[in-house]
């Protein structure tokens, strides 16, 4: 009986700590459970505080991205405007530098049309000028006493208050043709006593003048431009000659240079 009550204690023993194995456990699995909750939880907190701050990292990427790329477009949109411009720039002065060359070297600023049109008005003026200076008599005359040159020449005394030397022929005459040419004037004035005159000169021509036609330009240089003068006849012949005009001389615009009288 003793035996059975001693067995029994024991077995009692046994259970119970058995029992309190068990509870030790478990309340080690609820503390190991917890602890796992809470590492999930923190792991859980982690990657959301990860995640917000990745995110937000990445905003402030992409802005600066975007704000990057909108400066250097704005800057490539400029530099391209700045190259356009310089490139207009460069072709206005080429522009301006291709007419500038092509009269540069010249002190006129006139079209070869209407330097022709200036050349034929000249032209007939000069013919009319050329004819009153050396054959017809530019100034008023005494025509009641006729005077003779030492080669027996004929010669009217000029009675023109204005004119009191051949110096004065002179300048009437270079009003209207360029002094780079031979003056015709000393052959046909004269000084003497005081007086100058004039010879009186025949044209020596067999045929009739009709008139003179510009044709065009042979050649242009900085103050003369050259043309072709074709005169016609009324016997239907007709003769070429060079015909020019000088720029600016002495203050004047045009003057008639190399000429030669259709006679």
């Amino acid at each position: 009986m003793k035996k059975v009550a001693a067995f029994a204690a024991a077995l009692s023993v046994l259970c119970i700590s058995t029992a309190c194995g068990t509870k030790i456990d478990n309340t080690e699995l609820k503390k190991e459970t917890e602890s796992t909750i809470l590492t999930e939880e923190s792991t859980e907190t982690t990657v959301s505080s990860e995640t917000e701050i990745t995110t937000e990292h990445t905003t402030a990427v992409s802005t600066t991205t975007v704000s990057s790329t909108t400066v250097t477009t704005t800057t490539t949109a400029a530099t391209s405007a700045t190259s356009a411009t310089t490139e207009k720039k460069s072709d206005d002065s080429k522009s301006n530098n291709t007419v500038k060359a092509d009269t540069s070297s010249y002190k006129y600023d006139a079209s070869d049309s209407e330097l022709i049109s200036k050349a034929q008005s000249m032209f007939d003026e000069a013919v009319e000028v050329y004819n009153k200076f050396i054959y017809d008599g530019a100034y008023q005359t005494d025509d009641s006493e006729l005077y003779f040159s030492d080669n027996g020449e004929s010669m009217l005394k000029i009675t023109d208050p204005s004119v009191s030397s051949v110096e004065d022929v002179v300048n009437d005459f270079e009003k209207y043709f360029s002094e780079k040419y031979e003056d015709p004037v000393p052959m046909c004035y004269i000084e003497s006593n005081g007086n100058v005159y004039y010879i009186q000169t025949d044209r020596g021509s067999d045929a009739s003048y009709v008139s003179t036609t510009i044709t065009g330009i042979t050649k242009k240089t900085d103050d003369e431009v050259f043309f072709t003068a074709v005169s016609s006849y009324d016997d239907g012949t007709t003769k070429e000659n060079t015909y020019s005009l000088v720029y600016g001389e002495n203050g004047v615009e045009w003057k008639t240079g190399e000429f030669k009288l259709p006679n």
